[in-house]
């Protein structure tokens, strides 16, 4: 950026684009990295305040009374000290007036208090001058822009240079670097140090600030996915032990008005007076742990009434029959982990539920363990033409359960047999294994 217009930008005050923090504070919005975080201009108040006026008054009274001390001073320059008092003070007051801006506009103080306390340190050697000028280096760099605070360390550094070099031509090579760097020193890098100390001690307040709303807004965040996540868990536990015993009860009660014989009707009432009553323990179970928590603070999983039996008695419907196979493996703790068979039945359950919505006999459904160590449920029907198409949250479900386990699941018409749906899961005997 041109020099011209980063002196307009600064003597601005405020860097393009930052937001008063009273506005941002109003509206609840944390605060922003960028120009609205620069500490110079966040931290800047909106108006002159009280302590200003107080502050720009002692500088005032600084720069009137220190003169009258009797004690003898002179300019830098030797010599050459004009006998004009009163033309010092005059300017030392433009500079201790200006000193009103220091925290809101700091740039105003730097365009005069600093040039004209130069100019009574070099002329006049005025005590109050070394004051003001300290005061002209400090304001912009704690309290002023990024630009500012940038301009007032380059002009500072540029008047060290200046001094020590004037000194050494008027004083000599030894006394003037000496006299010098003791000038520079107290009233120039001193200043210039304490500022950035100031200013970066500001920043690393906003700093923690700023992470402190970020680790708020996360944290509320991470409460909504936790309660999303909750409701997503107890809809599929709903899912997967209500809904299959209800589609049960719907289907044998539908079967127990149309089966012509006694026997038939009767094991189907008793089907879904089973199935009704498994149906209601699961509901039970579930509203009696929605509010429980194991020690970590997770929700504990509910009890169920399913079992392998349970799902073949399912299958056995208006006497079609139903083909189940069951390897023992799966009921081992030692060969098959417990959250894998639990896996495994809900899957089943669903499965069978599937496939007596939408299917035809012959059903089956199949559990094996394979050498390698892994599972593989396979369940077939026979696709119904006339079935209406189902909403997908079943297979939706039983794919997040298989792959949460590091399982696959494959599911649509037998490639040999297109009249056949088969749906297939694999799974680790153990969570997250490999599977061959």
């Amino acid at each position: 950026m041109p020099l011209p217009a980063l002196l307009r930008r600064a003597l601005g005050g405020a860097e393009t684009g930052a937001a008063p923090p009273s506005s941002r504070a109003a509206a609840g919005a944390p605060a922003a990295v960028g120009p609205a975080a620069d500490p110079g201009v966040r931290m800047r108040p909106p108006r002159l305040e009280r302590r200003d006026v107080i502050v720009a008054l002692a500088y005032l009274s600084a720069v009137i009374a220190l003169p009258m001390i009797p004690m003898g001073s002179s300019g830098l320059l030797i010599g050459r000290s004009p006998d004009v008092a009163s033309l010092a003070t005059v300017m030392l007051v433009v500079g201790g007036v200006s000193t009103l801006w220091r925290r809101r506009r700091p740039a105003i103080t730097l365009a005069l208090a600093g040039p004209l306390a130069v100019l009574v340190i070099l002329w006049f050697g005025t005590l109050a001058a070394y004051v003001l000028l300290f005061e002209a280096l400090w304001s912009p760099i704690a309290h002023g822009a990024r630009p500012v605070a940038r301009i007032a360390t380059g002009l500072g550094a540029a008047l060290s240079l200046g001094l020590v070099v004037l000194l050494w031509v008027e004083l000599g090579a030894g006394e003037g670097i000496a006299v010098g760097l003791l000038v520079v020193t107290v009233a120039v890098i001193t200043p210039m140090m304490w500022g950035w100390d100031v200013r970066l001690h500001r920043t690393a307040q906003l700093t923690a600030e700023i992470l402190a709303d970020t680790e708020k807004a996360l944290a509320v965040e991470r409460a909504g996915r936790a309660v999303e996540q909750e409701r997503r868990e107890i809809a599929q536990d709903l899912h997967d032990l209500v809904a299959g015993h209800l589609s049960a009860v719907s289907i044998h009660a539908g079967l127990a008005r149309s089966l012509p014989d006694a026997e038939g009707r009767e094991r189907s009432l008793a089907t879904t007076q089973d199935s009704a009553r498994a149906a209601l323990r699961d509901l039970r179970a579930m509203i009696g742990l929605l509010s429980a928590a194991d020690a970590d603070g997770s929700r504990i999983a509910p009890g169920t009434t399913l079992s392998w039996e349970v799902l073949a008695d399912r299958l056995a419907v208006g006497g079609d029959g139903g083909e189940v196979s069951i390897d023992p493996a799966v009921e081992d703790p030692s060969r098959t982990a417990p959250a894998v068979r639990a896996a495994l039945l809900r899957t089943g359950a669903e499965a069978v539920t599937n496939a007596l919505r939408h299917g035809l006999p012959p059903r089956t459904l199949q559990v094996a363990v394979d050498p390698p160590g892994h599972l593989r449920l396979t369940s077939t029907n026979t696709r119904d033409p006339a079935a209406e198409p189902g909403t997908g949250l079943g297979l939706a479900a039983i794919a997040h359960r298989s792959r949460a386990l590091g399982g696959t699941v494959d599911a649509g018409p037998d490639p040999d047999r297109p009249d056949l749906w088969r749906l297939e899961v694999r799974l680790p005997a153990v969570p997250g294994g490999d599977l061959p």
